[in-house]
């Protein structure tokens, strides 16, 4: 009977090292992690993610692309209004990953042209921008070191 005692253990330490080691394919909330540890700069941040109940109407906020194609997503967006924005996409297959990338970049035009209106001091931080494609991922950082926040959600990654 000991014996099994430790079985629930040893499930949760191998769910735990899966979400480490998960290459391009690393956990949401593992990668969202990741990304905001590694700028401690951001405002308050507020979260959409494919968890809520209205994620769908929520995902058509940063990107364009059929929802149907898309496995998860995570966007952080500042409280304040600034321009920092922290976004993610991991679409079903990897074809499709620079289809979402591009819908990023359009979000991203999107937000330049708000913010020229808007804020324009806060341009400088959406021309800074990182947006890339690691495997089935596509990100957009968008915030003061984004170069830092990138590679941490590539080490996050795999």
């Amino acid at each position: 009977m000991r014996r099994w005692r430790c079985v629930p253990a040893l499930l949760a330490l191998l769910l735990l090292l899966s979400a480490c080691g998960g290459g391009a394919e690393a956990e949401p909330e593992v990668l969202r992690q990741a990304m905001t540890d590694a700028a401690p700069s951001l405002p308050e941040m507020l979260r959409a993610d494919d968890t809520d109940e209205n994620a769908e109407e929520l995902f058509a906020h940063i990107s364009d692309m059929d929802y149907g194609k898309v496995s998860h997503f995570f966007v952080l967006y500042a409280a304040d209004g600034s321009a920092d924005e922290i976004a993610a996409i991991l679409v079903k297959n990897s074809a499709d990953a620079e289809d979402a990338r591009r819908s990023l970049a359009s979000h991203l035009a999107d937000r330049a042209r708000l913010y020229e209106q808007y804020k324009p001091e806060q341009l400088r931080r959406i021309e800074q921008a990182e947006l890339f494609v690691r495997g089935r991922w596509a990100v957009l950082i968008v915030c003061d070191g984004a170069e830092a926040v990138k590679a941490a959600c590539i080490r996050a990654m795999g």
